[in-house]
């Protein structure tokens, strides 16, 4: 496989286009602004891989050689995002059980009624205040709340955060309790991750925050990107003015010794 230069990545766009899951991703990596995109060949390119934080984003006739010889790089604990059935086989044919599988979410925006999400955010229970992430420390704060807000790959340091990406946090008593971040932004489109602290869940907060995002991508004139790891995530999401919602499948593979322990009896 080939990684393309800035000046290529034009070449990778029919591969990606309508691609069906983490819309975010794909335009943050095809802009140039996160992440690698690779090809098999650059005069007639037959699939990719774009490979942004935790995924491996996969496209394009999962039948050709070209294909078999993208899956032979895959080293084990890849996590990898099929466009479609074919590749699913392609992963079976390869790795057979050796593979991890979940079940994600991915949703469209629909037509956005700002009334309801300001709503949200008034619904912010006594005690809590949504704040805009504004320096390092707070960059700190939400990345200490665990993966999936800030990945270091997109953002290698807070600096860069502060200076590429956006951030809300709910704050309590000085702590930060609620984050949504735009863990993948580029090509006018913001992946948007949201985090509540276990302690603190199912008390609105992560809609709230959630809801702030949103508002805020839409005033400048940025797609909100929602791609859920869970169906509760989904939901989340379907109750924030999101209008389609789809499951899909994500696969790791497992290493020889990690797949014998998750199915031995002993």
């Amino acid at each position: 496989m080939i990684e393309l230069r800035s000046n290529q990545l034009q070449l990778a766009v029919p591969l990606y286009q309508n691609y069906p899951y983490l819309h975010g991703y794909v335009a943050s990596a095809l802009s140039g602004e996160m992440g690698a995109v690779s090809v098999d060949d650059i005069e007639c390119p037959s699939v990719g891989r774009i490979t942004l934080g935790w995924a491996n984003i996969l496209a394009g006739d999962a039948a050709t050689p070209a294909a078999e010889t993208l899956l032979g790089e895959i080293l084990p604990n890849t996590i990898l995002i099929p466009e479609n059935a074919r590749w699913v086989d392609a992963f079976y044919g390869r790795w057979g059980h050796r593979l991890e599988k979940w079940r994600r979410i991915t949703c469209r925006g629909g037509s956005w009624r700002i009334e309801t999400l300001r709503d949200f955010e008034r619904r912010l229970p006594s005690g809590y205040t949504i704040k805009q992430v504004s320096c390092p420390e707070e960059v700190k704060g939400l990345i200490q709340m665990g993966d999936g807000l800030i990945d270091f790959p997109n953002y290698p340091t807070p600096e860069d955060f502060l200076d590429r990406g956006v951030g809300f946090f709910v704050e309590r008593n000085g702590e930060i309790v609620s984050g949504c971040t735009s863990y993948a932004v580029g090509g006018g489109k913001s992946d948007i991750s949201v985090r509540t602290r276990q302690e603190h869940q199912r008390r609105g907060l992560a809609q709230a925050v959630a809801a702030r995002m949103i508002l805020y991508c839409l005033q400048d004139d940025i797609e909100p990107c929602w791609d859920a790891p869970s169906e509760a995530g989904g939901n989340l999401g379907k109750k924030l003015g999101y209008t389609y919602a789809r499951p899909y499948t994500a696969f790791r593979v497992l290493k020889v010794r990690e797949h014998w322990n998750s199915t031995s009896w002993m």
